[in-house]
């Protein structure tokens, strides 16, 4: 009885570093990239797809296009040095001697994450009568490959980027403990990712959407605080998925 606990202690701590993290969305980056490749491609009498990108995607890939990194080999370049830095950092920590099985775990883990979120996003949105402006003209390829990309990019920018930064800043202005430079992290980050929807003037802000979008950021901002960015990627990703195909 006394093993149990300690592996899924072990499990919870070896998974939360953001080396396991990045690792473990390495095949859905992948994955994303290759099917965005394939859809906008542009071949021989065939007229290439308008391409259809989303937003955090489109604010990261722009951020590096002005540091003159601009063809996408030299994208999974800066992967692979965020990689390597997260290796160095988890080897300082000893965070390295994580298991193989660990991998598959996640993604099982964040699947229930995913149903949980949806269902408690579903149950929040009827009691408070709120309703995410949702536009739905693209093919199912399309939606799918961007709720890929939405888990993916929305995670690296407003996750492990933003909160990161802000839990940072927050610990060193107040010097208070992790619960409440991480909450403020998670809040701040939540209003900003709920915002960043509308700057693009596809949508209209409207109260409704806004608050939406708040609480599921505050709600995946939480998980990652809690889980690391591996968790709170996949567990977007499926959610925007089911998301998908219950519609």
């Amino acid at each position: 009885m006394g093993k149990q606990p300690k592996a899924i202690g072990i499990y919870i701590k070896k998974t939360r570093s953001c080396f396991f993290g990045l690792l473990a969305i390495t095949p859905l980056l992948i994955l994303y990239e290759s099917a965005s490749e394939y859809l906008y491609r542009q071949a021989p009498g065939i007229v290439a797809a308008p391409e259809v990108r989303n937003s955090a995607e489109i604010l990261i890939k722009r951020a590096l296009w002005f540091a003159q990194i601009r063809k996408n080999i030299f994208l999974w370049v800066v992967f692979a040095a965020l990689l390597l830095w997260a290796f160095w950092q988890a080897k300082k920590q000893g965070d390295l001697d994580f298991k193989l099985i660990y991998f598959p775990y996640q993604v099982f883990e964040s699947l229930v994450y995913a149903l949980v979120f949806g269902f408690a996003i579903s149950k929040l949105t009827t009691y408070l009568k709120l309703q995410a402006n949702e536009q739905t003209q693209n093919s199912l390829s399309m939606k799918m490959t961007l709720g890929l990309g939405a888990g993916i990019y929305e995670e690296l920018l407003f996750r492990f980027v933003l909160v990161s930064v802000l839990a940072l800043v927050f610990s060193k202005v107040l010097k208070t403990k992790p619960i409440y430079h991480n909450s403020l992290a998670v809040l701040f980050a939540a209003v900003v990712f709920s915002l960043y929807h509308y700057w693009n003037n596809i949508e209209v802000l409207t109260i409704d959407s806004f608050l939406f979008r708040f609480y599921a950021g505050c709600i995946l901002g939480a998980l990652y605080i809690l889980r690391g960015i591996g968790a709170s990627v996949y567990t977007h990703s499926f959610y925007d998925l089911l998301l998908l195909f219950r519609g």
